[in-house]
């Protein structure tokens, strides 16, 4: 078993209570459709995580793009994914290979 540690980072500002950080948007990962229900805060992210099992990863090798179920938990700041260190995934993550992590939710 691997598990790779993603961190959320927050931005800089004035100390604040942990409830309180917001993790910075980037101009990729900023909600532009239904701005209004897009979420910075920490315990919302730390929340939606907490209450996953699965996450998908997508990324894209010499074969073309790829997007795997894994385990997703989370440690503190960090995100941590289920593979092995024998796998494409793992093995590009390690690489710096840009990747996309995806929770969702199917409530009611």
């Amino acid at each position: 078993m691997f598990c790779l540690s993603l961190r959320l980072t927050h931005e800089q500002g004035p100390p604040q209570h942990d409830h309180h950080l917001r993790t910075a948007p980037t101009e990729r990962s900023r909600v532009r459709r239904a701005e209004d229900r897009g979420h910075y805060d920490s315990h919302i992210i730390h929340a939606i995580v907490d209450a996953a099992y699965l996450c998908h990863v997508s990324f894209v090798d010499e074969r073309g793009p790829l997007c795997l179920p894994t385990a997703v938990w989370r440690v503190n700041d960090h995100v941590l994914i289920h593979g092995s260190n024998g796998s494409k995934m793992m093995k590009s993550l390690a690489q710096g290979t840009p990747a996309c992590l995806a929770i969702t939710h199917l409530d009611g």
